[in-house]
């Protein structure tokens, strides 16, 4: 998936409710977290602040009332 192609925002809005089945975060050379659903897609997001077009790349909230992480 990629968003520099037609359709990823139809394809980003699938992955609503799908389960969750694993969650990386490589601090590298290339830094980026990886999503990975049950149904074997993964959702890669760069945090190189080269390919953002702001301040952040990602928010995560964990559950009712609790911090989100901002990267």
């Amino acid at each position: 998936m990629g968003i520099d192609r037609a359709g990823w925002r139809d394809e980003l809005r699938d992955l609503i409710g799908d389960e969750v089945r694993d969650f990386l975060f490589f601090n590298d050379a290339s830094p980026r977290l990886v999503i990975s659903f049950a149904n074997d897609t993964d959702l890669v997001v760069s945090l190189a602040a080269s390919e953002r077009g702001g301040p952040e790349a990602v928010h995560y909230v964990p559950g009712d009332n609790e911090g989100i992480e901002v990267w």
